[in-house]
């Protein structure tokens, strides 16, 4: 990882790791105590989307399409999916104050709101917003706003389509 550009870090304090992605295309958890290697992971595309740490499992995507989940604890990967585009920017995890199952929602450069399964990486649902691409994610209870190209769409996880946009 020395001398490959990083993306943004994430720190588990509760695990003591920092997790960060770089140019090269790793993903890698370093001791936050002192910064020495946990575990290191080649995703074969650049890794700029700030990861995303939650139950143990580290969630993200990378520049080949690719959304991961790695195990906090060792690395091993524990499911990937394949989007159809580049995912430059972080994903959310999701829960639901309802009785849905949480999901990780990725967005990518084609324009799609990807909500995953959070533990087997299925697609649950797909939203296209029609505004490609999608810039940042955010979530909260039962709702996802993304931030895209031209503003903001607004999206109820449980009616799965575009409730109002900005």
């Amino acid at each position: 990882m020395v001398g490959a550009e990083t993306g943004s870090p994430t720190v588990d304090p509760v695990a003591g790791v920092v997790v960060v992605g770089d140019s090269s295309g790793a993903i890698s958890a370093l001791h936050l105590a002192d910064g020495s290697p946990d575990w290191s992971v080649a995703t074969g595309g650049a890794v700029t989307a700030t990861p995303t740490t939650v139950n143990g499992l580290v969630y993200v995507g990378s520049q080949t399409g690719e959304v991961y989940a790695f195990r906090e604890a060792t690395g091993a990967l524990a499911w990937s999916y394949a989007t159809g585009d580049a995912v430059s920017v972080a994903g959310a995890y999701w829960t639901s104050s309802g009785d849905g199952p949480p999901a990780y929602v990725v967005g990518n450069a084609d324009g799609n709101l990807d909500f995953l399964a959070v533990a087997t990486g299925q697609l649950d649902r797909q939203i296209n917003q029609g505004d490609p691409p999608v810039t940042e994610v955010a979530c909260a209870d039962d709702w996802a706003v993304a931030s895209v190209a031209n503003g903001l769409v607004f999206s109820d996880k449980f009616g799965g389509e575009i409730t109002w946009a900005y």
